[in-house]
């Protein structure tokens, strides 16, 4: 981490897996950048072995957490309820929730493509 953020015509993002919060925070915040995470498994208070719950990411001062991302989909299979609840939770603890709409790469050249879109858009926000 020696890299200096030299550039003040922008504001650099880090999505950084959880370990790193704390050493990007400390390294990159002082210079104007943004620290979040790039997932967040638990919507609960506390955290259960291996999954990080948005309580954890306000106590490391992270500022964002992706959710929805076409990973978390895939791996984890959750849908539109959990994706809301996610955001509910990362509200509760001062995280700006960036929500990820996803398409396959098939999708992607799909005609209803954008109509998929704005289901998962809709689903979410039920």
């Amino acid at each position: 981490l020696t890299a200096r953020i030299t550039d003040t015509a922008f504001t650099p993002y880090f999505s950084v897996p959880y370990t790193l919060i704390t050493p990007f925070r400390d390294k990159f915040a002082p210079q104007g950048a943004v620290i979040g995470s790039q997932v967040m498994v638990d919507t609960s208070p506390t955290s259960f072995t291996g999954t990080i719950a948005a309580k954890m990411l306000e106590e490391v001062q992270a500022t964002f957490v992706l959710i929805g991302s076409g990973e978390e989909k895939k791996v984890l299979t959750i849908d539109g309820k959990k994706i809301h609840e996610k955001v509910i939770a990362a509200l509760k603890c001062h995280l700006v929730p960036i929500v990820c709409l996803t398409e396959s790469e098939q999708d992607a050249f799909d005609e209803n493509a954008k109509e998929k879109l704005k289901q998962q858009f809709a689903d979410i926000t039920k």
